[in-house]
């Protein structure tokens, strides 16, 4: 169970760098 845990967490962390990485792209 902690596996998943740690496994959504870090889903979440590549949705958010890649969240920013397209605006970035786009303001730039």
């Amino acid at each position: 169970m902690a596996l998943k845990l740690h496994y959504h967490r870090l889903l979440s962390l590549v949705l958010l760098i890649l969240l920013l990485f397209s605006v970035h792209r786009s303001s730039a």
